[in-house]
């Protein structure tokens, strides 16, 4: 297992003002946490290696790669078909969410 962080300077999470770092730990709070996964899926170019990231360390909270740590649940860094579809299915919920709310 390689948990490489080097890709981590390059993460939108990385780029935030710090009030907006507690979207990706605010599990709890829906819309903070949709809009990190939002952020994530639209404008994160380590998306996958985040995720990678923390399906690897096995990581129990937080938004990683778009993914919040219920999301994470029965997918593996090494099942890229489950990955994918997951992540799929997961942005459609981001997306659906940001839609109910107009």
């Amino acid at each position: 297992m390689s948990l490489n962080k080097e890709w981590r300077g390059e993460g939108i999470c990385q780029r935030l003002p710090e009030p907006y770092l507690v979207w990706f730990f605010s599990e709890r709070d829906i819309p903070k946490t949709r809009s990190a996964q939002r952020l994530c899926f639209e404008r994160c170019p380590v998306r996958e290696d985040c995720l990678l990231y923390a399906l690897e360390a096995k990581l129990d909270a937080g938004v990683f790669g778009g993914f919040t740590a219920d999301d994470r649940k029965g997918i593996s860094a090494k099942g890229y078909s489950r990955r994918k579809e997951r992540t799929e299915k997961v942005r459609l919920e981001v997306e659906t969410f940001f839609e109910d709310e107009v």
